[in-house]
């Protein structure tokens, strides 16, 4: 079951990258950098998306939540 502390488009940062939520699995979740437009694909858009595995959970800042 997925770790329920993620939400789908959600800010977060990891290290030096900032993005948002945009997979979440059992494994691991990925965070969109960067997207912008591309009439040529299916969805119209591409992105720049980074795994992040369990182990670096730990480094994870959240940007939109209550402290």
């Amino acid at each position: 079951m997925p770790d329920p502390m993620f939400i789908k488009g959600e800010k977060i940062s990891v290290k030096d990258d900032t993005g948002v939520v945009n997979f979440i699995d059992d494994k691991y979740i990925t965070i969109t950098t960067n997207q912008w437009e591309d009439c040529n694909t299916l969805s119209g858009n591409r992105q720049t998306n980074l795994l992040v595995y369990p182990n670096d959970y730990k480094h994870i800042i959240y940007h939109d939540r209550d402290k």
